[in-house]
């Protein structure tokens, strides 16, 4: 990061009034300036991918919500978003045996 002497300087001094290293400094600014809504929306995000991949792996809802936690109602909504069919239990079995 390039940042003109004038602005090191007063970051310099910021940080040295809280008793932290600069890139400490603008690394929590940056975390700051993100917000808790970044966050929030990562969180969301990889959940609902994890439920989703799950899915896919073929688990039934009732094994997603044992895995992850998450409430049936949840799994399932977002398995239809996804546009994956319920996985059934014994479904896959019974489609080998007769294959």
């Amino acid at each position: 990061m390039d940042l003109p002497d004038p602005v090191w300087f007063g970051l310099a001094e910021i940080a040295e009034q809280r008793e932290i290293d600069v890139p400490w400094l603008i690394a929590y600014a940056i975390r700051d300036l993100l917000g808790t809504e970044h966050t929030r929306l990562a969180v969301a995000r990889a959940r609902r991918e994890r439920v989703i991949a799950l899915a896919r792996e073929g688990h039934t809802d009732a094994a997603i919500c044992e895995r992850t936690g998450e409430n049936r109602n949840y799994v399932a909504t977002n398995r239809r978003k996804a546009g994956i069919a319920p996985n059934r239990p014994g479904r896959a079995t019974a489609e080998r045996k007769t294959a």
